[in-house]
């Protein structure tokens, strides 16, 4: 309660309007239910997002709702490529309070397979913020290479965690706007870097 009153005082003293109350859920496959949160002072809107975790041949899909920066809505499909069969994608639906629960979930095209001339290094690590990486040939509109890093908390522990990979721009305006959670787990970010991708020499 005490909460929910600061951070109405700072709506207010900011001229921002009323605090924000978005549905906060994660599950497994396209839908999930849960109950309303209080939005941070710096996230004006819900959203609804679908992710895709592959590593080939498996693919498993989540669906969380929860508080975000309206500025991430203008973006589309964030894809990552660590190379290995290893991607991993996500497509959002922004929409205000109770909105949340009557809109359709997102959905996520067929993936781009296709290199497009692009490479960067591509790695996964875990118990570590470190990786071996190796060149990942880019795919589709991937053309950033993207290097994150932190900590994934869950109920019993919390590890350390390192990417490398090949990204699309809005995955790493995404990830500049700020990732808490991984499927099940909260995450912490500790770095977070894109650069344009290199051309693979011929």
């Amino acid at each position: 309660m005490r909460f929910f009153l600061a951070c109405c005082l700072l709506g207010a003293l900011l001229a921002t309007g009323t605090c924000l109350e978005c549905p906060s859920c994660i599950g497994h496959g396209s839908s999930c239910s849960g109950d309303m949160i209080t939005c941070d002072a710096d996230e004006d809107t819900c959203i609804i997002q679908l992710k895709e975790f592959t590593q080939l041949p498996t693919t498993l899909r989540f669906i969380n709702k929860g508080c975000s920066k309206s500025s991430t809505c203008k973006h589309d499909v964030a894809e990552a490529n660590l190379g290995r069969g290893f991607y991993l994608r996500s497509r959002r639906v922004c929409c205000i309070g109770d909105e949340c629960n009557n809109i359709l979930s997102p959905v996520l095209p067929p993936p781009d397979t296709k290199p497009n001339g692009y490479h960067c290094p591509g790695c996964a690590g875990v118990f570590s913020s470190k990786c071996h990486a190796e060149s990942v040939p880019c795919v589709g509109s991937q053309n950033q290479c993207t290097e994150l890093a932190g900590n994934f908390t869950g109920i019993f522990l919390t590890t350390e965690f390192g990417v490398k990979a090949c990204a699309t721009e809005a995955f790493c305006a995404m990830s500049a706007a700020g990732i808490k959670n991984f499927a099940h787990l909260g995450v912490a970010m500790s770095k977070q870097k894109c650069i344009p991708a290199s051309k693979i020499s011929t």
